[in-house]
């Protein structure tokens, strides 16, 4: 398998896929081996929060892939290359098998006008209620999914980078 980045759109295919890793049918990333040499006891979930909605998950030494591409690739066979796996319904920690499918940029941007991503509109009202939420214990990845929103975006808020006149 060549080796890439975290955002590689290489072709995987299910035999790439180390057999100490495994994805269940609600798209969860799922390992047992033992990274870094530290003795494992079960599995754990494989996936990696990145800094946008994605996840990563690693498949051995500079193997890292999209998430949702790993479980495209366990369930329905390898994208060919140059070829979209989207997520249906615009939320990219949703990985069931269900919600992906394969596709250009445009239907990708389709996806996302159906799903109402370009409608979010944030308000003063949604700013305080997320304000509160977060000095209530929120965590801010909660608050970003709850909202349909970046964590780079709650984070902005909350520290008042953004909407300091709120």
């Amino acid at each position: 398998m060549t080796r890439g980045g975290p955002t590689s759109a290489r072709l995987l295919r299910r035999s790439d896929i180390p057999r100490w890793v495994r994805v269940d049918t609600d798209g969860a990333v799922w390992t047992s081996h033992a990274n870094g040499g530290f003795p494992m006891t079960g599995e754990r979930r494989a996936e990696s929060q990145r800094s946008d909605q994605y996840l990563s998950v690693y498949l051995g030494v500079g193997d890292i892939y999209l998430a949702h591409r790993v479980v495209y690739a366990w369930f329905h066979g390898e994208a060919p290359k140059g070829v979209l796996v989207r997520h249906l319904d615009d939320n990219g920690r949703n990985n069931r098998p269900s919600n992906l499918a394969l596709g250009d940029n445009s239907a990708n941007m389709l996806d996302a006008k159906l799903a109402g991503a370009f409608a979010k509109k944030m308000t003063p009202q949604i700013v305080r209620e997320i304000r509160e939420a977060y000095q209530r214990g929120a965590r801010q990845s909660v608050l970003a999914d709850r909202y349909c929103i970046g964590r780079p975006t709650v984070h902005k808020i909350v520290h008042r980078q953004t909407w300091v006149h709120v």
